[in-house]
C-alpha cells in the first residue's frame, strides 16, 4: 500500500499538507516534531486551530497586557496560550501552545 506522503518527509512538510486539508473549525493536535514558529504562523494564517507540544527550551515571555505568552525569541514572535504540566512520576515537564480560546466557542476566537 502506498503511503499518502513519503515516510522520509520531515514532520514540518507533512504538517503543512495536513493543515491545508484540515476542515474548518477542526483542531490539529501535534507533537514536538511539528514545532516551528513558521509552521505555527502558517496555521494561524490559514485560520485553523492547533494544540502543539513545544520543546522545553523554547523562550517564553509573559505579556501582562493580554495574559498570553509570547512564544519564541524572534522579533515577529506571536503570543498564544501556553499550558504547562508535569508528570510527577517521570519528572517530565510538558508545554503545549494553542490558539484555542480559554473559554467559549472557538469560532469566536481571532
Amino acid at each position: 500500500m502506498r503511503q499518502p506522503f513519503p515516510l522520509n518527509d520531515h514532520d514540518y512538510n507533512f504538517g503543512s499538507k495536513m493543515i491545508a486539508n484540515l476542515p474548518t473549525d477542526a483542531v490539529a493536535v501535534m507533537d514536538r516534531g511539528f514545532a516551528r514558529l513558521k509552521f505555527i504562523q502558517e496555521i494561524v494564517q490559514e485560520n485553523k486551530y492547533f494544540v502543539l507540544r513545544i520543546k522545553n527550551n523554547w523562550k517564553l515571555e509573559f505579556e501582562e497586557s493580554t495574559g498570553l505568552i509570547k512564544v519564541g525569541a524572534s522579533d515577529d514572535a506571536q503570543a498564544y496560550r501556553v499550558i504547562n504540566f508535569c508528570d510527577l512520576e517521570t519528572k517530565t515537564e510538558f508545554r503545549l501552545v494553542t490558539n484555542l480560546p480559554a473559554v467559549g466557542d472557538a469560532t469566536e476566537a481571532s
